[in-house]
């Protein structure tokens, strides 16, 4: 596949289908696979059943349905055959290319876009953990107030030793938290009153600790969510185009 230029980007149009365009673009110095995870009985657009592969500098549109829940990841290091079956480094699903409903495999890091024709949700989430720096970035109609989410930086160079998941003895991502790591349920934060907060008694509902890592990660990524139950970095938009950025 010939090399696109930075600015190039290679539009698929659902036929018949009035939509918003995602454009996905690599920024990094290396290969990603984008993985596109879709909510449980959507349609999944049969142009990207094949190998999406975004080389340094390409860039990607497609247009997907006014209604619609998506997941979006990065992942690196992979190496497929010509049936789909093979292995990433990071952000990798289970030995098949990431399509449809699968599940990537922890850590990595996630754009989240619930999509609705009067007012879309969406974020940066590294509550499940780091692997690659991701934003997401409204543009085009409606798009004027609509603020940016990010992780913008190279989490894995602050990831702490415990946390880090390693290739060829270089990190290559950063899970989350250490509360099951370590067996410490008071790093935890599992139900959905929770929220991160300064309150070092993990005994009162509705908290859970700051660790030293979550006040780094906190300042590496200021409009992320590092918790999955906590929405405070979660923006919302009306009608939009969306850009995502590896890197």
């Amino acid at each position: 596949m010939a090399l696109w230029s930075f600015f190039t980007l290679i539009c698929i149009i659902l036929s018949g289908v009035e939509g918003r365009v995602i454009t996905l673009e690599n920024k990094c110095k290396d290969t990603i696979w984008p993985g596109i995870l879709i909510e449980e009985g959507s349609t999944y657009p049969q142009e990207l059943e094949g190998d999406l592969v975004l080389r340094p500098g390409q860039a990607f549109n497609v247009t997907v349905p006014q209604h619609w829940t998506i997941s979006v990841w990065g992942g690196n290091g992979c190496s497929y055959n010509s049936v789909g079956y093979g292995t990433c480094v990071t952000g990798g699903c289970d030995r098949q290319r990431c399509t449809g409903e699968r599940i990537p495999s922890s850590p990595v890091t996630l754009v989240v876009l619930y999509l609705d024709s009067q007012r879309d949700v969406y974020g940066v989430d590294v509550s499940g953990g780091f692997n690659i720096p991701i934003s997401v970035s409204p543009y085009g109609k409606g798009s004027a107030e609509c603020k940016a989410a990010s992780c913008p930086t190279d989490v894995n160079r602050i990831c702490p030793g415990v946390l880090q998941m390693k290739s060829n003895y270089h990190v290559v991502a950063c899970r989350s938290d250490d509360c099951l790591l370590r067996d410490r349920p008071e790093r935890c934060c599992s139900n959905s009153s929770t929220a991160i907060t300064s309150n070092s008694d993990s005994s009162h509902s509705g908290t859970c600790m700051w660790t030293d890592y979550l006040m780094a990660l906190r300042t590496a990524c200021p409009t992320a969510t590092l918790n999955g139950f906590d929405w405070t970095n979660m923006f919302e938009c009306h009608g939009p185009n969306y850009l995502i950025s590896f890197c």
